[in-house]
């Protein structure tokens, strides 16, 4: 099975591979901030579309 020589899954493996520890520590720190990106549009999302509910405090 190949992969794509582009992205991040590729960074990762290749630093895997060749003992890169920054190049780690870097992806990393772009899934984190992916992470708490995405958390925070479902969040207002939720916030937008589920307020008419009775239990829903928006947090």
């Amino acid at each position: 099975m190949q992969t794509t020589p582009v992205g991040l899954g590729f960074l990762m493996n290749d630093a895997k591979e060749f003992p890169r520890t920054d190049q780690i520590v870097l992806v990393l720190a772009i899934y984190a901030v992916l992470g708490l990106l995405s958390d925070l549009v479902v969040r207002l999302l939720e916030r937008r579309f589920l307020s008419w509910r009775n239990g829903f405090e928006g947090e």
